[in-house]
Order: C-alpha cells, then structure tokens, then sequence
C-alpha cells in the first residue's frame, strides 16, 4: 500500500537526547550512517507512522521496509519510537518516518548543565567557528521556543482570571446592594412580622427566595453559554482538558451560598432591630 507521511533526519544521539522511548528495537547508532546518502537503508517510525503501516504491535514492524515512492529505495525498519510532539498542541502527532542522515541546513541541539548556560554558549560559538569560519553564529533555548508559542494563550489566561475576578467583585457590590435596598423598602413587613412571632429562618425563606430565583434564572443562562466559550477555546488544541460538569455546577452553588449569605446578614440585621422601631421606619 501507498502511504504518505512525514520523514526527519537525525542522528544516532537524537532519541537519547531528548529522552525519547525505544518500544521495540533499537535507535540509529554510527554504523547507520555513511557519508554517501544512497548507502542508507535504514529506518525508524514513530507509533503513528506503525498505525499507518498496519503493524498491530510495535515489535511486528521490526524487519519491516519502507520504500520511498520518489527514489524506489527500501529501507529496512530497526525500531519504533515513541510519539513526540514537535510543533504545539493544537496540532496532532503526525506519523513520521526518521532516517539516518546528516544535514547540515538542520539545527544542532546541545544539553547542558543547569547554571553553565554562558560557558555552554561560549564553547558552541568556538565549536561552530571551526567547522564555519566567517558563518554567522545564532542559537536559541528550546524551553523558551515552545513556551513563545503559548504566549497568546498565557496572556488570554491571564486577562480571563483578572477580568473574572473583577465581575465577582461586581456581582457581589450588585447583589449586596439589591438586597439592602429591597430590605429596607420592607422593614415594617419585616418588624410586623416579627411581631407576629416569625424567626429569622422564617424571614430568611421569605424574602431570600426571590434572589435564589435570580441567581437560578442567571446560572441557567450563565452555564451553557460560559461552557460553550471554554469549548470554543479548547477546540482550537488537538489535545486538551475536559469541560468537567461539575465545575461549572460549583460555580453555581457558590453563587448560590453568596446569595443566602448576603440575604441572612441583612435579614438578621433587621431582624434584631426592636420591632417598634421597624414599624417607625419610614
């Protein structure tokens, strides 16, 4: 069968180097390689490239050959590695065939020891000038590379956070006055009621009821549309975190407890009033 897929080049360090898992046979070593491309002949695949070739298990395709439908050549399958992403998580792992060649047009990694970042540098520099006199020497640090590539996202992450934290801070300010403003408008019914014999729990279900009302009506509106954000946010990442239901099902009932908390405060505020002095309220 025909197939198309990916191929990179590397060279007998590369699978240790970046600590990449060996499931079934071997990594390159030295004797894979020649300075004449055309001797090559042979070939590694990462776990989706075996999916794509049909081997049921990753020991299956040891043994096996690849041939390259451009050149007719074959190349005789020595190990399988394990599947690495290479570009962001918005994308998903691609099969990919890798080949013992060396390019120069390519990077060259280099590990260090944490701390001896300058002298590493220093040390490459020189390397470099050697082999490229006069060549123009620039290098980057991977963990800063990768993380360029989620810098939108941080920052997105980071305004949301300040921008939620903030409309809890105004949903609460609004909330707390609302029912401020309406107990007061009934603080005679409140002292009648009082006088009445009704407790505090009593005038709590009484007049909290209507603002539990209001937080329901808004969650039901609030929590399909806040989960149909997230999912348009993840959507975008080939590999992401589930929307938990139980998350949003939290936020709601804490707005629930700030509600019951604020109605029972001012509640209990003017519950404890002397009744007389409720029904001189004007």
């Amino acid at each position: 069968n025909t197939f198309g897929s990916n191929w990179m080049p590397m060279d007998h360090q590369f699978v240790e180097q970046f600590g990449i898992d060996v499931l079934s046979g071997r990594s390159f070593d030295r004797s894979d390689y020649h300075t004449n491309g055309g001797e090559v002949n042979t070939a590694l695949l990462n776990q989706s490239a075996l999916k794509l070739f049909k081997f049921e298990t990753p020991e299956d395709a040891i043994g096996g050959s690849v041939i390259v439908k451009n050149s007719g050549r074959e190349y005789r399958i020595v190990g399988v590695v394990s599947d690495f992403h290479q570009r962001t998580l918005k994308e998903n792992i691609e099969p990919i065939i890798f080949f013992p060649f060396h390019d120069n047009s390519h990077f060259i990694t280099v590990k260090f020891v944490e701390g001896m970042e300058k002298e590493t540098i220093a040390l490459a520099q020189e390397e470099f000038a050697k082999f490229y006199p006069g060549n123009y020497f620039d290098y980057l640090f991977l963990e800063e590379y990768f993380d360029a590539n989620y810098q939108s996202d941080q920052t997105i992450g980071v305004m949301s956070a300040g921008l939620t934290v903030i409309a809890i801070i105004l949903a609460v300010l609004g909330l707390y006055g609302l029912v401020l403003v309406t107990l007061q408008k009934r603080t005679k019914e409140i002292g009648i009621r009082k006088v009445l014999g009704a407790n505090v729990g009593q005038l709590l279900s009484r007049f909290g009821r209507q603002f539990v009302l209001l937080i329901a009506i808004a969650s039901i509106i609030g929590i399909p549309l806040s989960s149909f954000v997230i999912r348009s946010f993840l959507q975008d990442y080939s590999y992401s975190i589930g929307v938990e239901w139980w998350v949003i099902l939290v936020s709601a009932v804490i707005m629930l407890g700030l509600c019951a908390l604020t109605v029972l405060l001012q509640t209990n505020r003017i519950a404890k009033n002397n009744p007389v002095e409720s029904l001189r309220y004007e």
